[in-house]
């Protein structure tokens, strides 16, 4: 969660010059343009929500999120290119973080209201969704759209790395001033969201909750390698445990570890939802350094020599004048299968690493600076203990 939160902060407040003295803690109502199609500001308040979530707030809270923020055209570019397509409408400016940012509106399908600064693809925007008793009643039976309520939710909305961080549900829109305040209160601290929207229409939720489980795919059918579903919290189906802990993948019994050393876990993915081809992924962190471990399931032993040899090519082609390093020791007597590391162009070192374990082909691709490359083997040697045969738990 530190690495999540540390990330989001970099995202939303890196880009962009400081402000001013004479601007210092702005806040400023523009002049409104007559052709200005904002729609109005409300007394919206912010909802409060218990810091551990029963069933039915779960279930709300998920749908709610999916429902406000999803792409219906399945193009994963709402609510940029809306916004990009939207008649400049500015409402105020304000002063966070230091620096200065805008908030403008609209009609239409663009959101009510976003808030950006100069310099940086990040920024917040407001979602027009079901209130959490509608969202409630639609997911017990996923048909058609919640019913219709005569006032419906707010969802503020950190966009960063084309995934949608949910801070703040209000009951109705919002004022400019309490919109304005409570950007500000995520732009300078270090806020765990309370939900995010990720990649393949998946939903985590940041609080504790009491079933255990904190994230839901809403729609399975379309995760696929290019598409994959983003995980930051066990959903109880493809990883079980406990959000702190580590989680146990489905199929394969491996586990992804909440640490590896100095290693953190980011989050998990889901490339391929079906048993007979079951994909899993898991990608841990240091400040500068990653690693992604992949769960494939691949019965068919008789293609690895051939599929581990085209990967470290495209691998190594995928490099530009990479030096390659001395390879690690592989074969069928060794934990490692196949395997090759570089320093490329840059100075990082870059690893690519396959172990065969039963039905499986454990994928390890890392890239370190290198004050991290002593602490990656050592990760390593770590990860090769907890897939050895006996670790596995069919």
């Amino acid at each position: 969660m530190r690495l999540l939160t540390a990330a989001l902060a970099m995202a939303l407040l890196g880009g962009s010059a400081a402000a001013t003295e004479t601007e210092s803690r702005l806040f400023q109502l523009e002049p409104v343009s007559p052709t200005c199609a904002a729609p109005p500001a409300g007394q919206g308040k912010p909802l409060e929500l218990a810091e551990r979530l029963d069933g039915d707030t779960q279930a709300a809270l998920s749908a709610g999120v999916f429902l406000a923020l999803h792409d219906t055209s399945g193009a994963d570019t709402w609510p940029t290119a809306d916004i990009e397509a939207a008649k400049p409408c500015s409402l105020a400016r304000f002063e966070a973080g230091a620096v200065v940012w805008t908030i403008a509106g609209a009609e239409g399908r663009a959101p009510p209201r976003w808030v950006r600064t100069p310099g940086r693809e990040a920024f917040f925007y407001l979602a027009r969704g079901p209130a959490l008793p509608d969202a409630l009643a639609w997911s017990r039976s996923r048909q058609g759209l919640p019913p219709g309520a005569l006032r419906p939710a707010y969802y503020l909305v950190g966009l960063a790395d084309g995934e949608h961080f949910v801070f703040q549900i209000y009951d109705d829109l919002p004022d400019t001033r309490q919109l304005a305040d409570d950007v500000r209160a995520v732009v300078e601290s270090t806020r765990t969201p309370l939900a995010v929207l990720a990649g393949g229409d998946t939903v985590t939720l940041f609080r504790e909750t009491v079933s255990g489980t904190h994230a839901e795919l809403f729609r399975p059918a379309t995760i696929r390698p290019a598409r994959p579903a983003h995980l930051y919290g066990p959903d109880g189906h493809f990883f079980t445990g406990a959000i702190e802990q580590d989680w146990k993948l489905r199929g394969s019994g491996f586990v992804c570890p909440a640490a590896l050393g100095k290693f953190e876990r980011l989050r998990a993915a889901v490339l391929n939802a079906t048993d007979v081809a079951l994909d899993l992924h898991c990608s841990l962190a240091t400040d500068e350094s990653f690693t992604s471990i992949f769960v494939s399931r691949v019965p068919d032993r008789s293609a690895d020599k051939a599929y581990f040899a085209r990967q470290l090519a495209d691998a190594e082609r995928s490099l530009e004048a990479p030096r390659k390093l001395r390879d690690p020791p592989t074969g069928p007597k060794w934990p490692i299968q196949a395997g090759r590391a570089w320093v490329d162009k840059g100075g990082l070192m870059q690893e690519v690493m396959f172990m065969r374990r039963g039905d499986y082909i454990v994928e390890l691709r890392g890239t370190y600076v290198l004050a991290d490359v002593e602490a990656a083997g050592e990760a390593l040697i770590k990860l090769i203990e907890m897939v050895t045969p006996s670790a596995q738990g069919r």
